[in-house]
């Protein structure tokens, strides 16, 4: 208590927040690149975890001593005429430089963390969203299976979450760039973005994959059915995979 009644000079304020964005970088990177292994740009931990090292940081600068002076030799106390005291800075009380850093420095952090998760979710295609997949549906071509499980609509993509089994004795390709495509009744149709999808295209014999395709843009909100297909399969049983007739509800709103 006795430490945050103590003045803090402005030389010692600059130092916290000057700590606090070194804190702020290595949070923010930490938090970015456990976000991206873990392909989730949502985890409300890492952000905790980078205002609070920010905010930590500034605050033990802040509190911390500064080691004191050395006490005056007699010679000192017994001088005539005695010295001048000299005038103490009037500064800021620690508990208000302390409020001052948690809030431009955690505030600051907070913010420039939200939005580097914005744009890790956009260049990455991880946005969260809502599944509008009223049930997950299944298709067969040839020695393929084709399984739609969830079609979420987030603030710049539509993700589909499917997996594929190969029942033949030959692997086959499921290539998203030119070849994948999700439509609704109306004819509007999207087209997989191969970058910002996750799916492994080589659908080895005996073998089940599980991956998501990302569509850039979303269909019509009226939308009630839809297709997703690979309008060309690679392999000698089959030519083409289309999961049909996927019903679809109205996404959340706001």
């Amino acid at each position: 208590m006795v430490v945050l009644m103590r003045r803090i000079g402005g030389g010692r304020l600059a130092r916290a927040i000057l700590f606090s964005m070194i804190a702020t970088v290595v949070g923010i990177a930490l938090d970015a690149a456990i976000s991206f292994a873990g392909k989730d740009w949502t985890n409300p931990i890492g952000l905790g975890l980078v205002v609070g090292l920010v905010a930590i940081t500034g605050v033990i600068t802040v509190v911390q001593g500064d080691g004191g002076s050395p006490p005056s030799a007699p010679s000192d106390q017994l001088r005539w005429p005695p010295a001048t005291p000299q005038k103490r800075s009037r500064g800021m009380p620690a508990i208000a430089a302390v409020l001052l850093v948690i809030a431009l420095c955690g505030g600051g952090a907070a913010a420039v963390a939200l939005g580097v998760r914005y744009v890790g979710g956009y260049v990455t295609g991880d946005e969260p969203g809502s599944n509008v997949l009223r049930a997950q549906k299944t298709a067969t071509s040839g020695s393929l299976t084709l399984t739609v499980r969830r079609i979420l609509v987030t603030s710049h993509f539509t993700r589909v979450e499917l997996s594929a089994r190969n029942r033949g004795s030959e692997s086959l390709s499921l290539p998203v760039y030119g070849y994948s495509q999700l439509s609704a009744a109306d004819g509007t149709t999207l087209s997989g973005d191969p970058f910002r999808s996750r799916w492994p295209t080589t659908v080895p014999p005996g073998v089940r994959i599980d991956g998501v395709v990302v569509f850039p843009g979303h269909l019509p909100s009226d939308t009630k059915r839809a297709s997703f297909s690979f309008t060309q399969v690679f392999s000698l049983e089959a030519d083409h995979a289309t999961v049909a007739n996927l019903a679809i509800k109205p996404a959340p709103t706001g």
